[in-house]
């Protein structure tokens, strides 16, 4: 699972030590039902599920919880949210890379009909 690490501007305190250094990982499946599951407030379940994310901003071992998420400031939520839209699109731009189709489904040549090969033999 992709992660990537970011530098909070201020972070949470830690025994009164800023936390800034955050690792947040991407979204799962998972991610997504239980932050619907806690809340169903776009914006909160949004929150949610970033501190879903987030395995450690320092020493603080993530998942964060709400309480402990809404600590943060406005512009450090911003990085973190930053964060997470780019392990998404990055995640989507790579499979999108090494398949061509849009939905997914790989070409696969067809098999010649079977016609088609009886006629074959019977001009040799």
């Amino acid at each position: 699972m992709r992660t990537v690490t970011v530098d909070l501007e201020k972070g949470l305190s830690l025994n009164g030590v800023d936390q800034r250094s955050a690792v947040i990982r991407e979204a799962t499946v998972g991610d997504v039902v239980n932050a619907q599951l806690e809340s169903s407030n776009e914006i909160i379940s949004g929150i949610v599920m970033l501190g879903l994310q987030i395995q450690r901003i320092g020493d603080i071992q993530g998942p964060l919880s709400l309480g402990e998420i809404s600590k943060l400031t406005c512009r450090d939520m911003d990085i973190l949210q930053a964060a997470a839209e780019g392990l998404e699109s990055r995640g989507r731009d790579q499979s999108e890379a090494g398949d061509s189709r849009q939905d997914g489904l790989r070409d696969t040549p067809a098999p010649a009909h079977r016609n088609d090969t009886l006629r074959d033999q019977s001009a040799a």
